[in-house]
């Protein structure tokens, strides 16, 4: 799925997500991000809670981000923050546990790896941004993307199809 821009992508991408867990409305955020996150989140009209990162590496604090979780949790958001990519592979245990998604937020990080994986590919979505500053840029714009059905089918039935257009997920 492209995006006019990061910000956007992940509102659509929380919007699909939102629309396959219609009981589920808060999503979770480290407590330290872009502005860009928390307005995404607002723009999809979910409620934001935070977790705290651990100061010396910026990596989500699991107890904080345990305590947060709740039956309200739609998803967690973590964000590979100035590139560095995070192991989100504690996460994706605990979101699932929860039966929350794993929100990939890699727009700082396109290209990063941890484990051999890619920042961006370690979530139930990931997401990238093209903008200015980035590390591959096109000015503008976002790319969200999924290896799961029922999120791909999601993002699909958000998307206008003007041109005939058909949205796929590619073998992982």
């Amino acid at each position: 799925f492209f995006s006019t821009s990061g910000r956007a992508g992940l509102s659509v991408g929380l919007q699909a997500l939102r629309a396959l867990n219609p009981d589920r409305d808060e999503v979770l955020l480290p407590a330290f991000t872009s502005f860009s996150v928390p307005s995404a989140v607002v723009h999809a009209g979910l409620k934001i809670s935070l977790y705290d990162l651990h100061p010396d590496t910026l990596a989500p604090d699991l107890s904080s981000l345990e305590r947060a979780l709740n039956s309200r949790t739609l998803c967690v958001v973590a964000c590979h923050l100035f590139g560095y990519p995070l192991d989100l592979q504690p996460l994706r245990e605990m979101c699932r546990q929860f039966g929350a998604y794993l929100f990939d937020d890699a727009a700082q990080a396109m290209g990063a790896r941890m484990s051999g994986k890619l920042a961006g590919t370690m979530g139930d979505v990931g997401l990238f941004s093209l903008s200015r500053g980035k590390n591959m840029t096109a000015v503008d714009g976002g790319i969200v993307l999924t290896d799961r059905d029922d999120v791909a089918e999601s993002l699909t039935a958000l998307m206008p199809d003007p041109v005939g257009f058909n949205i796929k997920h590619v073998v992982k």
